[in-house]
C-alpha cells in the first residue's frame, strides 16, 4: 500500500519518464486519496475513512 511504501522511506520526489511524481500520477489516474496521502495532506486513518476501508 501507499502507507507501507511511505513508512519504508520511498522517495516521493522521484519522477517517472514523463516527469510525474507519484502523487501527480495518482491524481492523473483518479486516485486522489492516495495522492493526498503521498503529499502528507491526510493520514492513513483519514484515507481509510474517506474510502470506507476500500483499498
Amino acid at each position: 500500500t501507499v502507507v507501507a511504501l511511505l513508512k519504508a522511506g520511498c522517495d516521493v520526489t522521484l519522477v517517472d519518464n514523463a516527469g510525474l511524481t507519484a502523487a501527480e500520477l495518482a491524481d492523473k489516474c483518479g486516485q486522489t486519496v492516495a495522492a493526498a496521502v503521498i503529499r502528507g495532506e491526510i493520514t492513513a486513518d483519514q484515507a481509510l475513512a474517506a474510502t470506507n476501508g476500500q483499498t
